[in-house]
């Protein structure tokens, strides 16, 4: 999904921005992504794989490129604590929140986006 293009092995082509969010919500283990099944719960899905249950983490509300399992894969991958590459993923929308452009460019490149307070918009996060 997406890590290739401009600047190498592990970025993101900015062309493809804001990248694509999983179709399903699943549990993204490591490189691959097992969507959900219908019958399963997440803390089911979790346990199959090893991973701590839901209780045991905490809830980040992703929108625009943050969406993407190769950002937070990326990002994950270099926070300062350890971060399990196991997580699920959960698609949803949230009310009265846009995306719109940021005034700058990134380090990386990218034209960057960020959430803003709009009345009546649905964004899918």
């Amino acid at each position: 999904m997406g890590l290739s293009g401009a600047g190498g092995p592990g970025r993101l082509d900015p062309l493809l921005y804001p990248w694509e969010p999983p179709v399903a919500s699943g549990v993204m283990d490591g490189d691959e992504f097992r969507p959900l099944e219908l019958s399963t719960g997440l803390d089911e899905a979790l346990a199959q794989v090893g991973a701590a249950p839901l209780e045991a983490r905490s809830l980040v509300v992703s929108i625009g490129s943050n969406s993407s399992a190769d950002v937070m894969r990326r990002k994950f991958a270099n926070y300062h604590q350890p971060v399990s590459a196991v997580l699920p993923l959960v698609r949803g929308e949230i009310h009265n929140i846009a995306v719109g452009h940021s005034a700058h460019v990134s380090k990386a490149g990218y034209i960057a986006a960020a959430p803003y307070p709009l009345m009546g918009e649905c964004t899918a996060v």
